[in-house]
């Protein structure tokens, strides 16, 4: 599984030895590791906002001390990165430069170059987390590429491209990191699952992933531009991104208030922006997975209660 994975980060440009990759039961158990493994609590660590929601509870309940980088279209502001480098004294920064959740964007090769360089100037672990990355359709850049692990813990997953049931990832790391990795995880969860790996790995080596892949964006293509469509008509500014199950949409100036109960009550669960905040900071955006909101009666349901007929 792991000279698998090995050759398949290989074509992206990253180098990663069978012995700098450790397997992982998904991308939680990942970052739990590298939590527990490189942080102590009251420790500063950076995070993006917004950012991936479940994160921050981890972090937190690890006694760490959250600073929030604000993400932008071309990746995190490295301006607020680098004052909080200099005042902060951070210790890691969790990023997801490819398919961010929960904006979908991309980051770009030039803001992760400066971002690289900077984390090298200040002893800053970046924490790479890759989740998505395999329904981006194009040569999207990977920190991991650039730094070889010196710098960088690179996170993958699929779980959430082959399904819930299926809890498998990985860490690629340098092999002193991995080792370190590898007794945290011996000390808490022993070992993973060996049925699940080979599941995996059948998918992977007999061609059915990269099918399914295929299929899978085609899907989300069609399903992002019909439901960014109709979120435009209901006066929602959707942010840029062309692959990826999330659209980050902005509601409408003073319609956001009071939209996620009167949504419910109505029997539709939203997402709303300050869930992906740290400190759950308020927003006026919501987030949407594209698969799961295609139903014509959703956008029928924001559409009353944006009127005021459905509160």
């Amino acid at each position: 599984m792991r000279e698998h994975i090995g050759q398949r980060l290989a074509s992206r440009g990253i180098v990663a030895a069978p012995e700098a990759l450790l397997m992982t039961a998904g991308g939680s158990q990942a970052l739990q590791l590298v939590i527990q493994t490189f942080l102590q609590p009251s420790d500063t660590v950076l995070v993006e906002d917004p950012g991936y929601f479940m994160l921050f509870p981890m972090l937190e309940q690890r006694g760490l001390r959250l600073v929030p980088v604000p993400r932008l279209a071309d990746g995190p502001c490295l301006e607020t990165l680098e004052r909080a480098c200099r005042t902060e004294a951070p210790k890691a920064f969790f990023v997801q430069p490819v398919l961010h959740n929960p904006t979908g964007g991309t980051a770009t090769a030039a803001n992760l170059h400066r971002l690289l360089r900077i984390a090298e100037r200040n002893a800053l672990l970046l924490v790479e987390d890759d989740a998505h990355g395999d329904l981006h359709g194009g040569k999207a850049v990977r920190l991991m590429q650039m730094d070889g692990g010196a710098t960088v813990l690179h996170i993958g997953s699929f779980t959430k491209l082959v399904g819930q049931g299926l809890r498998t990832g990985f860490v690629a790391a340098s092999r002193e990191r991995t080792q370190a990795l590898l007794r945290t995880k011996v000390t808490t969860a022993l070992t993973g699952s060996s049925v699940e790996e080979r599941r995996l790995l059948e998918l992977l080596s007999s061609g059915q992933y990269r099918r399914h892949l295929e299929t899978l964006r085609a899907r989300l293509s069609a399903a992002r531009g019909l439901v960014a469509t109709r979120l435009r008509g209901l006066g929602f500014g959707i942010a840029d991104g062309d692959d990826g199950m999330f659209l980050w949409a902005e509601a409408p100036r003073d319609a956001s208030a009071g939209l996620i109960p009167a949504a419910r009550a109505r029997g539709l669960a939203l997402a709303g922006g300050t869930l992906f905040r740290p400190g759950r900071q308020p927003s006026r955006h919501f987030r949407f997975n594209v698969s799961r909101s295609t139903d014509p009666r959703i956008m029928e349901v924001l559409a009353a209660l944006l009127t005021g007929e459905g509160k």
